[in-house]
């Protein structure tokens, strides 16, 4: 009999242990790191706009200074960004680059089961970095705090409809400025609101598409030209000495910076099974359902209370005469003592 060769894996070491564990699938996941990559060729404001949105993300972001001729809209072009995205362990991803044909263009996605899942290419207008902004304001505004949750406001009707690439830019939005969960947020730990206004599409970008047919097995969903106004402001809690300490505070809103105009490009959509697959949870994940309790979008309970059929004429309230009914309740008291009704009474005094 041949002998069989019979590969021996070889012992991972003490840091690859702890690599493979912390990369092992989890119940509860980990918040999600955002990696900042530089295409071939990059402007000073394409730039200067991923330094940004690192800040607003950080601690959960990482800036590469290295090029990368990335094409992550081509057909093969995520191959090297999946790569690095599964390297770094990032699960979202955004590319900066700059071309006479697509002037600061900026590519925003996300990555599931090490596969590219969304990827939306995206214009940058009318940009307000948050150095610029701090000029403008008083001093000792105009900061965050490392790791604090923004309040995120969406504003249009486009949003819903739009289409699924509105759809999905919504929730790629949300999962790129959510951070970390939390169960309870103090009031005063909301320091900074972005709000993304949906205005429609921009007229010069739908009637001159810059993207032709797609690839086989990319789906380029229509939504070309939708333009969304991306704000960032500061949020400052001020109380009147006059008001009661149970009052709620003034809210005044300061521009902070990282603002912008963007304009759908190309967008290249998962398909179906894949985002089904994204969503899918954990039995342990999952709330556990309670029989007549239930939670509207805003996350307040709502529960059902079930009670037997009530008898109304029992009920205990303040007797009024001219809302009782006399002539009932003499026919009952008439009929309890076996006595005949009183006879009824038409007009002109005749007996029925």
């Amino acid at each position: 009999m041949g002998r069989k060769n019979i590969r021996m894996q070889k012992p991972l070491k003490g840091y690859q242990r702890k690599l493979q564990k912390k990369r092992e699938s989890k119940v509860f996941e980990d918040p999600k790191l955002a990696l900042f990559l530089r295409g071939g060729k990059t402007s000073e404001t394409i730039v200067e706009v991923m330094r940004d949105l690192a800040r607003v993300k950080k601690p959960f972001s990482r800036m590469l200074a290295r090029r990368n001729e990335i094409r992550p809209m081509e057909a093969g072009g995520e191959a090297s960004l999946e790569f690095l995205c599964n390297k770094n362990d990032a699960a979202l991803f955004a590319v900066g680059s700059h071309s006479k044909k697509r002037p600061n263009n900026l590519v925003l996605g996300r990555v599931f089961d090490e596969k590219a899942l969304d990827i939306l290419e995206l214009g940058v207008e009318d940009f307000v970095g948050i150095d610029e902004a701090a000029r403008h304001l008083p001093r000792g505004m105009g900061t965050m705090r490392v790791g604090s949750k923004p309040l995120l406001v969406f504003n249009g009707d486009q949003w819903e409809h739009g289409g699924e690439v509105m759809l999905r830019l919504r929730n790629l939005l949300l999962d790129f400025f959510s951070g970390a969960d939390c169960k309870t947020v103090a009031m005063s730990g909301f320091d900074h609101v972005i709000m993304c206004t949906a205005v429609g599409k921009d007229a010069a970008l739908a009637a001159n598409p810059v993207n032709g047919a797609g690839p086989s097995g990319i789906s380029l969903e229509t939504g070309l030209g939708q333009r969304v106004k991306l704000r960032h402001y500061h949020v400052e809690l001020s109380r009147d000495r006059s008001q009661l300490a149970t009052a709620a505070p003034k809210v005044e809103l300061q521009p902070l910076g990282c603002s912008m105009d963007l304009v759908v490009r190309r967008s290249r959509i998962a398909p179906i099974e894949l985002w089904r697959a994204s969503l899918r949870q954990a039995k342990q994940a999952r709330p556990r359902k309670i029989k007549n309790i239930s939670r509207d979008d805003m996350g307040n309970k709502r529960g059902r209370v079930h009670l037997q059929k009530q008898n109304l004429d029992n009920l205990q309230v303040k007797k009024m005469k001219a809302l009782g009914n006399s002539r009932t309740k003499a026919a009952e008291a008439a009929a309890a003592a076996g006595e005949e009704p009183a006879a009824k009474r038409v007009r002109g005094g005749a007996e029925a």
